[in-house]
């Protein structure tokens, strides 16, 4: 989100040696600033990211970038704050055609977000602006899921029925929004700040960063009948509170993700979800290997888990961390 040699935030490789390459380094001009929402690699190995821009009056709206494998950074898309949207905080996610589909946090029609389309030559079409209740407002820091018929499905932070956000489905053939589900505070959940996993049967998974039993967050399913079920609440300091990021699924069925905070330091956790429900923390951070875990998790063939924290490490600007089984 920030550092690099204009302190605007980088795009970087780690090898398997721990030896870091700085692939871009953001300079807060055409290019813009602060990509929070991680890249995507197409077959071949050209990568696509958002950047955030200023969030301020007057500042840049964010941008739609791509990285290609001979170096070359370029714009595809810069938003310019109005019906188009802005503030890209979130990931991407592409089909066949290389069309690329993500979220702004505002802008738009009213100015509550949209989902938006960026195909190849850079031409975006928006997909669909939030507006009044109880529609959902500010999608933030969340990737889209898309299934086989190419509906789209999202979180927002705010909004809905109680306004504590929402689970969304955006229909591909008419382009209509859906409501699938309204979260209601503690015995629900509240608040989701990451995207959703997408099963073959059609069921969601996902986390809210507040409610259930002690307001540390849940992680919930969600049915095709949109029926929701909690499959965990977080009890508080020693179990996680507070997860962001997306979930990870591995072959066996089971969950893996981070908690901001909580944690046998407070500093934030990697955790297991298995799947009857068992819950086990696997790291407690301690601020020298790493505090705040924003992101989700990668896992390689082994088992291993990839991700990274936000502040802590012993320069304290953030870790790069892995978690073997």
């Amino acid at each position: 989100m920030h550092g690099g040699a204009f302190g605007r935030g980088t795009l970087f490789q780690l090898n398997a040696e721990n030896d870091i390459t700085v692939l871009h380094a953001f300079t807060g001009g055409a290019d813009e600033s602060q990509p929070y929402g991680g890249v995507i690699r197409d077959v071949e190995g050209n990568l696509y990211g958002t950047t955030a821009g200023g969030f301020g009056s007057g500042s840049p709206f964010g941008t739609v970038f791509e990285l290609a494998t001979t170096g070359t950074f370029t714009n595809l898309y810069t938003f310019q704050g109005g019906n188009d949207g802005a503030y890209a905080t979130g990931g991407l996610i592409q089909d066949a055609e290389g069309n690329l589909y993500g979220v702004t946090n505002e802008g738009g029609e009213f100015g509550f977000g949209t989902v938006f389309e960026v195909n190849q030559a850079g031409k975006e079409r928006i997909l669909y602006s939030f507006h009044n209740l109880p529609d959902g407002h500010f999608p933030v820091y969340e990737t889209l899921a898309m299934d086989p018929n190419r509906n789209l499905y999202g979180t927002t932070w705010d909004g809905g029925a109680f306004n504590q956000g929402t689970v969304f489905k955006i229909h591909a053939t008419t382009g209509k929004e859906e409501i699938l589900h309204s979260f209601g505070g503690s015995g629900d959940g509240a608040w989701p700040a990451s995207g959703l996993l997408l099963d073959a049967k059609g069921n969601l998974y996902g986390t809210t960063s507040n409610g259930g039993i002690a307001h540390a967050g849940t992680i919930f399913k969600l049915g095709p009948t949109g029926k929701e079920t909690l499959l965990h609440k977080f009890g508080g300091r020693g179990d996680g509170v507070c997860p962001y990021g997306s979930l990870l699924r591995d072959a066996n069925g089971d969950f893996y993700g981070t908690t901001t905070i909580g944690g046998a330091n407070d500093d934030g956790t990697v955790y297991r979800l298995t799947g009857n429900g068992q819950e086990t923390v696997l790291h407690s951070f301690d601020w020298s290997d790493g505090d705040t875990p924003y992101g989700g998790l990668v896992q390689d063939a082994a088992g291993n888990l990839y991700g990274t924290t936000a502040a802590g490490g012993t320069s304290n600007f953030g870790t790069v961390f892995k978690i073997m089984p």
